[in-house]
């Protein structure tokens, strides 16, 4: 008999810095809130397909380094902050209804190639070596590979109905260029209102040359003009963006009241559900002729974010 395990895709210290007791957090989903007790919502059991997987226990090992970054008020350190990237991106596909997504186009990709299994992991084998020549293209940093070989795990001794370990073993392989390609930046509320936390937290939004958000695609973790943001807690949010010689990030710039209103209206948005701190959280529609460039611009405190 398989024993059970209830599994968080939404880790209980995010629930915890969202709510008010570290106890209870309130649920939004169909039009109404529930007060749940955070060790009993935001997962599944057996989430990951087996008790104590080596997936659940990756997890927990990248939780607690993030969870302890998260508590400092001072600059992060160089393997915290690729923790954190990694983190931010592993919440942008943690959720049920993400990997029912990824489940769906893997099968319709074998479908439409009418690929046997076997000759798909031929297939596979073959790209992840192409992948691996190109990114010893790349300046070395021993920080980073020291992250990626470190948990460099088959991840493969769960339900092979879950495509969890398939897809985290590919951010893992993909983790040396997002680590280049991408700064981040924690940024703190001086509102009184609070962020809200989505099934899906990490939120992207992709911009044109001028500006203007790409809405038709899903939004791609490599794209050239992408921010990803993250709340980390009800009142800190942490930012991820291409590196660019023009953002600054300034570190005493505090995120406004409109600014927690338009983030929070991303998070119930992209989302079919979200938790918050308190019920009856008001968000308000985008303001009229709202510009995401200027938007970040002001977050960032500099004029030449995008342009």
């Amino acid at each position: 008999m398989k024993e059970n395990q209830y599994q968080h895709f939404i880790p209980k210290f995010l629930l915890r810095n969202i709510s008010e007791n570290g106890i209870h957090i309130y649920k939004f989903k169909n039009s109404k809130y529930e007060l749940c007790e955070i060790d009993k919502t935001g997962g599944e059991d057996l989430l990951y397909g087996s008790f104590n997987c080596s997936l659940e226990q990756f997890f927990n090992k990248l939780e607690t380094v993030v969870a302890q970054a998260i508590r400092k008020h001072e600059r992060l350190s160089p393997i915290e902050e690729k923790y954190m990237k990694f983190f931010i991106q592993a919440m942008a596909y943690r959720s049920p209804s993400k990997n029912q997504t990824f489940s769906e186009e893997y099968n319709d990709f074998i479908k439409s190639n009418n690929m046997p299994k076997n000759e798909f992991i031929v297939y596979l084998e073959k790209k992840k070596k192409e992948f691996e020549m190109w990114l010893e293209s790349f300046e070395k940093d021993y920080e980073t590979i020291k992250f990626s070989n470190r948990h460099q795990k088959p991840l493969d001794d769960s339900d092979n109905k879950k495509f969890f370990p398939l897809l985290f073993k590919g951010l893992i392989n993909i983790f040396p260029r997002i680590d280049k390609c991408f700064d981040i930046h924690i940024f703190e509320s001086e509102s009184d209102l609070d962020l809200i936390l989505g099934e899906t937290p990490t939120v992207s939004e992709n911009f044109t040359p001028f500006g203007n958000m790409q809405k038709e695609k899903e939004i791609d973790l490599l794209h050239r003009n992408v921010m990803h943001w993250l709340p980390v807690a009800h009142n800190k949010v942490v930012f991820m963006y291409t590196k660019n010689k023009n953002i600054i990030a300034q570190k005493d710039r505090k995120l406004r009241k409109q600014d927690v209103n338009i983030l929070n209206f991303c998070q119930n948005k992209k989302n079919s559900f979200f938790y918050s701190r308190r019920p009856n959280i008001d968000i308000p529609d985008l303001p009229a002729n709202f510009s995401w460039t200027q938007h970040f611009n002001y977050i960032f405190g500099y004029k030449s974010v995008f342009k």
